[in-house]
């Protein structure tokens, strides 16, 4: 698990989500998880 602090500094660096796709699929597993 991450701290809120530390998370602060890693999110930015993440890229985007990408888009969703229109026929379904399994959902996306939060970058936080």
């Amino acid at each position: 698990m991450v701290t809120d602090e530390l998370w602060e500094i890693i999110e930015p660096l993440l890229p985007p989500e990408p888009p969703k796709k229109p026929r379904g699929g399994r959902t996306r597993v939060p970058d936080r998880a």
